[in-house]
């Protein structure tokens, strides 16, 4: 009986430090106050519409307004300077990855996402290239 036991223990003690070990703590990153950030992208996808070659502009709020929001400005250009879109969104945050990535929205609900294409899976072409989402309506 008490080899059994002792088999036990040991087998969930391996099974305990091996997961501790495989286990990656995800990034994480704090909401951005104050901050502007220019990135160009090769593609964007506004609510269902993609648009190529543009330069996004995002532009958190330092402190809230009047109603005690705090909310992230977006302007989107294409490459000739055309305005594609104009936006404050709301109760959100602006939040900075270390990896460069970047999303607008609450803790656990993205309306605007930036990141690498290798974070993707995308082609050796788009691999270093940022590529963007927007979706206020229904999040990520």
């Amino acid at each position: 009986m008490k080899r059994i036991i002792l088999i036990m223990i040991s087998f969930l003690a391996l099974a305990y430090t091996s997961f501790a070990q495989s286990y990656e703590e995800p990034e994480s990153a704090k909401p951005s106050y104050g901050t502007e950030i220019v990135r160009k992208c090769v593609a964007i996808d506004i609510e269902g519409v993609t648009h190529k070659d543009v330069v996004v502009t995002l532009k958190s709020s330092s402190y809230p307004d009047l109603s005690d929001r705090y909310k992230v400005k977006i302007l989107i250009e294409d490459k000739n300077g055309k305005e594609v879109l104009k936006k404050a969104i709301k109760d959100s945050y602006l939040y900075i990855f270390p990896n460069g990535q970047i999303q607008v929205g609450k803790p656990n609900f993205d309306k605007a996402v930036i990141q690498r294409g290798s974070t993707l899976g995308a082609t050796d072409n788009l691999k270093d290239k940022w590529l963007g989402v927007i979706r206020e309506k229904e999040g990520d």
